[in-house]
């Protein structure tokens, strides 16, 4: 285990239906030094006790059951258990190519690669829907990328544990956003990207215990976070870009904001702060957005009433 190259991390919540089809697209791959660490976050289901069948018969799978903590708090437990020279990532919810590791190392070893990305396809119901196919490009194309969401989600690639130890964990996003602020870190901090430009990865896209759903106004204020984060490394580095992320943190921070005047879940600390960079964005140019710019000056100037006629609205067409 001291020069293991891989680890897979898989964070698990009440994931029994997919669980099974998960592990044993992890356990049959083609190269075989690696292990799997899983972090069973406060499961209610059957999750936990499947994963324990599995590490039963393979000595390679190690669990670890915590108190629900969400998905930063299970991320960070995983990567903290792991011996791997390079972390591998995979939802409870989703599967591998069984030459995920295989295809990846081979990268690893021929271009010393610090990550390697990985082509993928989203499924909904089981019909396809999407496919990402990566190709080669400059590490100052693949920085960028991950600044502006092009490459932010942990699955789509694997990288040295050296980096993974330098991040710094996005604790207050757990509800969502935490992958493309950690990915956004990750990729700075690389100094070579590989890429196999096959499909290695299978994202399942409707799945009723994924962050991605059920947008409420903690959703929104985490994405305002990470967009505000991705404003700050434009305003050092991609200038160009400024307004592209100004405009999301915008869009997110007023969103956010509006929902909580009906589900009243945000602290007083998390309001302040909107209000605090909606009167700093008020100084700021951005173009277009001109439903959140009128909703942002509703919000500096205690206008709910407007907030709530848009969450009304909003809350009708998405039902």
């Amino acid at each position: 285990m001291e020069n293991l190259m891989a680890s897979i991390i898989i964070p698990v919540y009440q994931a029994e239906k997919y669980i099974r089809r998960c592990l044993d697209s992890v356990i049959h791959q083609t190269y075989k030094d690696f292990e799997v660490v899983i972090i069973d976050d406060g499961s209610t289901d059957k999750s936990g006790s499947i994963c324990d069948e599995y590490a039963s018969r393979d000595h390679r799978l190690h669990v670890y059951h915590q108190d629900n903590q969400g998905v930063t708090a299970a991320r960070y437990a995983g990567m903290k258990n792991a011996k791997g020279k390079y972390l591998f990532w995979v939802d409870a919810d989703d599967y591998a190519d069984v030459h995920l590791l295989e295809r990846a190392m081979q990268v690893i070893d021929r271009e010393q690669a610090d990550i390697v990305v990985w082509s993928t396809i989203t499924y909904v119901h089981g019909k396809e829907t999407e496919r990402k196919i990566w190709k080669e490009q400059p590490l100052s194309d693949w920085k960028r990328d991950s600044v502006l969401s092009k490459c932010s989600v942990l699955w789509m690639f694997c990288a040295q544990k050296k980096l993974w130890d330098k991040v710094n964990y996005p604790m207050d996003m757990a509800h969502a956003a935490e992958d493309g602020d950690i990915a956004m870190q990750l990729f700075m901090n690389a100094q070579k990207v590989g890429v196999v430009t096959d499909p290695m990865y299978y994202y399942q896209d409707d799945t009723p215990h994924s962050v991605t759903h059920g947008k409420s106004s903690f959703w929104y204020f985490d994405n305002y976070q990470l967009w505000r984060n991705r404003l700050r490394v434009c305003e050092r580095n991609y200038p160009e870009s400024i307004d592209y992320c100004a405009q999301r943190a915008l869009s997110c921070a007023v969103k956010s904001y509006c929902l909580d005047l009906k589900l009243k879940d945000l602290s007083d600390s998390n309001k302040a702060e909107l209000i605090r960079f909606l009167t700093e964005a008020k100084e700021r140019p951005i173009s277009g957005r001109q439903k959140e710019k009128f909703l942002s000056w509703a919000i500096r100037n205690k206008f709910d009433f407007i907030c709530e006629l848009y969450v009304r609205h909003k809350l009708k067409n998405t039902r």
